[in-house]
């Protein structure tokens, strides 16, 4: 039986080219590249969504764990630039065929084989860009959904879909009995608006960044103080929950009563206490507030009162 790795999200197209190659009598892998950008870490729930689809779908997964290598070889330096946003869209595609790649050698696989549809994406799903992908990494790659507008002696069974609308794809989706989905294949958030701008503004004022510091950008309220020092705000309970776990790494703010909004820094200069706690009485809604911190291993408490919101505007990123 031959063997095909085949891309996997989650979303339709994923699991629309995995059916039809079981369909087809091939034995599918299907394999989901973690970047720490597809779904929010806070929700920590994407890797779970696409292994309880795997498993309905009766699709063997190998999930594997890319974060930092993608962080530091894409997201920072991407040789083919980004998208609108904070998207490095082409050499995503390039890093996980490589990936794949691997993955190919070590099973022992036929092809590698993804869910893109010709047309539907501007930048990566249109000829010219898979040429350059299966050029960049040696590759040639099977595109089940649309192979009959791609390659002449394409198999029978292959489909001849082609731009954005998903009519077909529904239309399948019943006819495989597929059971259920991620709608927009769980959401790359680096093509968000308010991710990217903050991404841009982190390259812009920060030596180094780690990946921390990018998923951080992910939640909450981001200020910028005129020390240069960056500020993370939670948001709600669940954001506070959230910046608890980094505060083995950064300078940690806790309103000494609850409830009240936690705020991280990576470091502190001199004078930004007063300036992170008055943030913090603004946005607990505190008239006056009492705040921990602990820096280079000694504890300390702040008292503050609130900014204005107009002083907190100036600030916020």
């Amino acid at each position: 039986m031959r063997k095909a790795i085949v891309l996997f999200s989650g979303g339709l197209d994923s699991i629309i080219a995995c059916k039809l190659l079981q369909k087809n009598g091939w034995e599918v892998v299907a394999l989901f590249i973690d970047t720490g950008f597809i779904g929010r870490e806070i929700d920590g729930e994407i890797e779970r969504k696409i292994r309880d689809i795997a498993d309905e779908e009766d699709i063997r997964l190998i999930v594997v764990d890319a974060k930092n290598c993608y962080f530091q070889k894409v997201l920072l330096h991407p040789r083919f630039g980004y998208g609108k946003g904070a998207n490095p869209c082409i050499d995503c595609r390039i890093f996980m065929m490589n990936r794949a790649r691997e993955l190919k050698e070590e099973i022992g696989a036929d092809v590698i084989a993804t869910g893109e549809v010709l047309g539907q994406r501007p930048m990566t799903q249109n000829k010219n860009t898979f040429r350059l992908v299966e050029k960049k990494t040696g590759i040639r790659i099977l595109r089940p959904l649309s192979e009959k507008l791609l390659n002449k002696d394409s198999e029978n069974w292959c489909l001849d879909i082609q731009g954005r609308g998903m009519k077909r794809q529904i239309e399948l989706k019943e006819k495989l009995n597929m059971a259920s989905y991620l709608p927009h294949a769980g959401g790359c958030i680096l093509t968000e608006e308010v991710f990217s701008h903050r991404f841009k503004e982190l390259l812009k004022n920060e030596e180094s960044i780690e990946l921390s510091d990018a998923i951080l950008l992910e939640i909450g309220r981001h200020f910028r103080l005129p020390s240069g020092t960056k500020v993370v705000l939670a948001r709600d309970e669940r954001e506070c929950k959230y910046l608890q776990g980094f505060c083995k790494r950064y300078v940690c703010f806790f309103p000494a009563e609850r409830p009240g909004a936690i705020a991280v820094a990576k470091k502190i200069e001199i004078g930004d206490e007063k300036i992170i706690v008055s943030l913090i009485a603004y946005y607990s809604k505190k008239r006056r507030i009492k705040v921990n911190y602990c820096l280079e291993g000694k504890e300390y408490t702040k008292e503050g009162e609130p900014f204005s919101r107009y002083s907190a505007s100036l600030l916020m990123i």
